[in-house]
């Protein structure tokens, strides 16, 4: 025979050992298991609390003897214990409202009689309809008929494989992280608010497969690069298309001459909605050049439109280039000039905005390319966007050389050089 204790705070020195046992009689009958679950029904002994200790409670599960239970423990001399019976989660006092007045003796056999409500130990109906259907990529759907029960349904128990898998309050379900190619098995059981299971639906059995994707072709490419009849381009352009394939393909796209069908360049391993670009060098000037592409996912392949620029014309003339700030002659002071035409030289105290003005009426500026140098340090930037200026911060104290050179598109050039003095 098994005895639980469950002690929360000794009430008084252990001096001897007792024990309150009996029998358990519940509605005037010994109960019997089935139809009542014994691990639901729990007698306890309770010691109130007084001034000195807490309350200490004993417990005897029924299921360790059936209907007859043991107690024991130490102390507790000249100290008054109720005795209650915790029933299906309810604390339900016996009808003759038992308590143990505690002294020397070691037991005290008790009988107990409760009034409890009446057990429902109807289970529900089988489960029928079970279907199983191949939800794909490692899925399957599952779907029964409602059970009945003379009192309620509380949730349906589903099975895989003879294992309980999870419960649900829905008559269907979808199983995940299955494996594809692997074949499962499934029953459903319905359990009431009692607790009771229904049997087992029948067997069904199902294996998820893989999605077969069908492929297909690249979208039609767009957003070319120089714009569709644009002029004035590079006789060294970069030329680009915008390519999209809606199964998300790596592409390839191969570029080609429309003038003659002769290949330009191919561009392997380009990702999904992106551009693909090459460089199509050597052309020349004043010259209009026709071009499209064509796109490949490895099994279908689609065609752009064909597209054309007009180069640049032949220009041997450099650009035009002037510093603007600081000018000569002038003093400045963290930006701000104080006077100009007193001085030979810029004299320059504290930061300042370098202002360089580049233009080319043949082609466009590329970039200027600014140097500030003297005998300790340079300074070198390519400003490629107009304006062209550079904030110089850095600290610097004496004479330096302020070289401006701007390039055009032709790779033409021009210079100025400026001197300018500088402290802080």
């Amino acid at each position: 025979m098994l005895i639980s204790f469950l002690t929360i705070t000794p009430a008084v020195q252990a001096t001897g050992p007792h024990a309150v046992k009996g029998t358990l009689y519940i509605n005037n009958e010994i109960p019997n298991d089935p139809p009542y679950d014994f691990k639901e029904i729990t007698v306890k002994l309770i010691f109130p609390s007084n001034a000195t200790y807490d309350e200490t409670i004993y417990e005897f599960d029924l299921y360790n003897d059936n209907t007859n239970y043991n107690i024991g423990f130490f102390g507790h001399e000249e100290e008054t214990a109720n005795i209650k019976v915790e029933y299906y989660g309810q604390i339900i006092i016996p009808n003759d409202n038992q308590t143990v007045t505690i002294n020397t003796d070691a037991g005290y056999i008790i009988d107990l009689h409760i009034t409890a409500p009446e057990i429902d130990t109807e289970p529900p109906t089988k489960v029928t309809g079970l279907t199983i259907t191949d939800a794909k990529d490692g899925k399957l759907n599952l779907k029964w008929n409602t059970a009945t029960d003379n009192i309620a349904i509380d949730h349906y128990n589903i099975y895989r494989d003879g294992t309980l898998l999870t419960t649900t309050t829905t008559t269907n379900y979808q199983d995940t992280g299955l494996t594809n190619g692997q074949t499962y098995c499934y029953q459903i059981s319905a359990t009431d608010t009692s607790g009771n299971e229904g049997e087992k639906s029948d067997q069904k059995c199902a294996t998820p497969t893989k999605t077969t994707p069908s492929n297909n072709p690249p979208d039609k490419p767009i957003n070319p690069n120089p714009e569709n009849n644009s002029e004035n381009v590079s006789t060294n352009p970069e030329i680009s298309i915008y390519v999209t394939d809606p199964d998300n393909d790596t592409l390839t796209v191969h570029f080609f001459n429309a003038s003659n069908d002769q290949p330009i360049r191919t561009v392997n391993n380009v990702e999904n909605a992106t551009n693909a670009k090459i460089i199509w060098s050597s052309l020349e000037h004043n010259t209009t050049y026709y071009w499209y592409v064509v796109v490949n996912d490895s099994e279908f392949e689609t065609r752009s439109d064909i597209f054309n620029f007009k180069t640049v014309k032949e220009d041997k003339t450099p650009p035009e280039i002037y510093i603007k700030k600081p000018e000569n002659g002038s003093l400045y002071i963290f930006g701000t000039k104080i006077f100009s035409g007193l001085l030979n030289h810029p004299f320059i105290i504290g930061s300042i905005t370098i202002d360089i003005n580049a233009k080319d009426d043949e082609s466009s500026v590329s970039k200027v390319k600014l140097t500030i140098k003297n005998n300790w340090c340079k300074i070198t930037e390519n400003l490629t966007e107009h304006p062209y200026t550079y904030e110089w911060k850095s600290f610097g104290v004496g004479k330096y050389t302020i070289t401006a050179t701007a390039y055009d598109t032709n790779n033409n050039y021009a210079s100025t050089i400026m001197t300018a003095y500088k402290f802080l």
